[in-house]
């Protein structure tokens, strides 16, 4: 929920602790004062922001983390001044970082040094000034309008000191979004604004014309109802909560509405950011950030188009061996027999374990996702759990007659991606691994997170009593389906593609030319919205192949997912580093 997300400054004690240079201390003292530099932004963190501390702790003093210090806000406001405050605090957070000699740590604390020079770096190529109004705060699919909702659905409710913490956040709701749309006609008058106007429009105009009658508030009075408060005290939250719902919340979203109509369209870019002066350079930092990969951008795409070929070789072998199979596919004939989310969970959870460690019973719930969200075709997610938490992990499923085919197998899929062994299961698994809080919930890796969900998506399909040739289909064409979609991201907004352009490549591949107009809008207004799934997933499939063929008939497969599930959320080439150490053990 932040504006611009950045890594805290040293607080002042931690600043005296490394007056000391590298050169003066023993490798135990660079071990110590590391590890208290990591402790100490953690803490940092979680004090400077209400949502994270709240979201990832339920006791934050156990961490040493002062609540007293947290204001409860969606997060910091936009100022022009903001951008060079940010690159101030980076700049003195990267000399006291230089002070660490790596080869002196422990090989763990490498691991969180390299994770945190990579987030560092990061940090730094997006927060130059050439990029100062490059960011996008209304994407269609993941802009604020669109998470807000979802956060107060689902955020969790603890205690009385909860309910009266969320009236506040959703009196922030007016004057947080209205810092966000000053930012967005600081973009009209840089040049840099780019935005599906009528999209967010659309999507706004369901929340304002549900009213008070908005999904979202039956959900949050149901969690405070879940608090057994006496009724009147229930009562009166509630009241306030409405109160803040229609003073704060509702307006918030007209306002976004009548910025967006008052928007300039001669001034708004509807093209890919390589149509901005350093729009393909911003692309390269997005590109990076979102896929977490050591690869070109120009590698990549050589991996993408390896993948469609690969996919189209194994469709026609089928076809060329095995038509009837391939026959039965395109008809759709081949499908689960599962008839409800649990007992595709249920069979997962049995199903994986040659495959993958173990984490013993996990308590979760399946929830129906909120009604405007099941409306929107979305099938499921998961929801982060606290890391000390002592309630049950969430899962959200769309119950909505006629959203969800049951046995169809994108939705075993889908609930293995969101589920086991997707993001339920390393979750809880790292939680139980990773050496310290700070690893278990600052980095943010989502090609490392959502490519593995969606590598364990692929890998699932073996569990099924399906013909093998019928696996083999579904995986081919989700391949070629995802490479496609990602070599599209990287054509509009890394080469300028136009939609002639995107319809030329639709008709090279056999892709539906019809279809390209709304999927340019879709991807034109949520760069790299699909990278960290689709390449994330080939730079999973890259180390597993090359742990296959470095150890022959020595390649264990739960020893491999032990190592890539080592790391946490990580750069790739972090997590090659861990694959490396499985091979030279196993070899």
């Amino acid at each position: 929920m932040k504006i611009r997300q950045k890594l805290p400054v040293l607080s002042i004690f931690l600043a005296l602790i490394l007056l000391l240079s590298s050169c003066s201390m023993s490798p135990e003292d660079q071990q110590q004062a590391f590890d208290a530099f990591i402790e100490n932004d953690f803490v940092t963190t979680m004090e400077s922001d209400y949502l994270t501390n709240h979201i990832y702790l339920e006791n934050p003093e156990d961490y040493g983390v002062d609540e007293s210090q947290i204001a409860v806000s969606l997060g910091s406001r936009f100022s022009p001044e903001s951008f060079q405050e940010t690159r101030d605090n980076l700049e003195a957070l990267e000399k006291e970082f230089s002070k660490f000699d790596r080869d002196s740590l422990t090989p763990e604390q490498q691991v969180t040094y390299d994770i945190y020079k990579a987030m560092l770096d990061l940090a730094k190529t997006g927060n130059q000034e050439q990029f100062d109004y490059y960011a996008s705060y209304f994407d269609s699919m993941t802009g604020i309008h669109t998470s807000l909702p979802t956060l107060f659905s689902d955020l969790t409710l603890r205690d009385e000191q909860d309910v009266k913490d969320v009236i506040l956040l959703m009196q922030d709701v007016r004057p947080y979004v209205q810092s966000l749309l000053d930012y967005v006609k600081a973009q009209e008058e840089h040049g840099t604004l780019m935005v599906d106007t009528d999209e967010v429009i659309s999507q706004c105009e369901q929340y304002t014309q549900s009213g008070e009658n908005s999904p979202i508030l039956t959900s949050m009075f149901e969690h405070i109802d879940a608090l057994n408060l006496e009724s009147s005290v229930a009562q009166g939250y509630k009241d306030q909560l409405r109160e803040a719902f229609v003073t704060s919340f509702l307006p918030a979203y007209q306002d976004i509405i009548d910025t967006m109509e008052g928007l300039d369209p001669a001034k708004n870019n509807t093209q890919g950011l390589a149509n901005l002066e350093h729009g393909k350079e911003y692309y390269e930092y997005l590109f990076q950030d979102a896929t977490g990969s050591s690869h070109s951008i120009e590698e990549v795409e050589e991996m993408l188009y390896d993948g469609m070929e690969r996919s189209l070789n194994s469709m026609v072998s089928v076809y060329m061996l095995d038509s009837d199979t391939y026959e039965a596919f395109l008809n759709g004939d081949y499908a689960t027999s599962f008839t409800d989310y649990q007992a595709m969970m249920d069979f997962l959870t049995q199903a994986i374990g040659e495959d993958f460690p173990a984490i013993g019973d996990v308590e979760y719930t399946l929830n129906p996702l909120d009604e405007e969200l099941a409306n929107s075709g979305i099938a499921a997610y998961f929801n982060i759990p606290a890391i000390d938490g002592t309630t049950p992990m969430s899962i959200f499923v769309n119950t909505t007659s006629g959203q969800a085919d049951m046995q169809a197998l994108e939705t075993f899929t889908t609930v293995a991606h969101e589920g086991i062994p997707g993001h339920l299961y390393m979750t809880v698994y790292q939680n139980e691994h990773l050496p310290n809080a700070w690893r278990k919930t600052i980095p943010s890796f989502l090609g490392y997170s959502e490519g593995y969900a969606t590598y364990v998506e692929m890998k699932v399909l073996d569990y099924l009593d399906l013909d093998s040739n019928a696996v083999l289909l579904q995986r081919a064409n989700t391949l070629f389906s995802n490479c496609a979609v990602a070599l599209i991201d990287i054509g509009i907004h890394y080469h300028g593609w136009d939609l002639q352009d995107l319809e030329d490549f639709a008709q090279e591949n056999g892709l539906n030319v019809e279809a390209m107009p709304d999927i340019y809008a879709q991807i034109q207004s949520n760069p790299t919205a699909f990278l960290s799934y689709y390449v994330g997933y080939l730079e999973f499939e890259e180390l597993y192949d090359h742990a296959l063929a470095e150890l022959g008939n020595k390649f264990d497969l739960m020893a491999f997912h032990e190592a890539i599930l080592s790391t946490g959320s990580a750069p790739f080439q972090v997590v090659a580093n861990a694959v490396e150490e499985y091979i030279q053990s196993a070899a």
